[in-house]
């Protein structure tokens, strides 16, 4: 668990929260819990780095689109 609270340091409760749900939950699913591994903090923390990534994809998109939509307009004009 201690590699997990340094990894979440500076994290938002709901962020440290969703990350406690999936250890624990992976740990019942493994059927060890209350056990943490190592393995289940790699997993989750790159399950939920990958996650914010796409989401940060994706807002760069729409933002680059309506960015585009706001030129589109200002060109004709109007």
């Amino acid at each position: 668990m201690a590699e997990a609270v340094l990894r979440s340091k500076g994290a938002s409760a709901a962020y440290v929260k969703e990350i406690v749900r999936r250890l624990a939950q992976r740990s019942i699913m493994r059927g060890v819990a209350p056990l943490v591994s190592r393995e289940d903090v790699e997993v989750v923390f790159a399950d939920a780095e990958a996650a914010a990534s796409s989401l940060k994809r994706n807002e760069k998109t729409e933002r680059k689109h309506i960015i585009e939509e706001d030129d589109e307009d200002d060109c004709c004009g109007c």
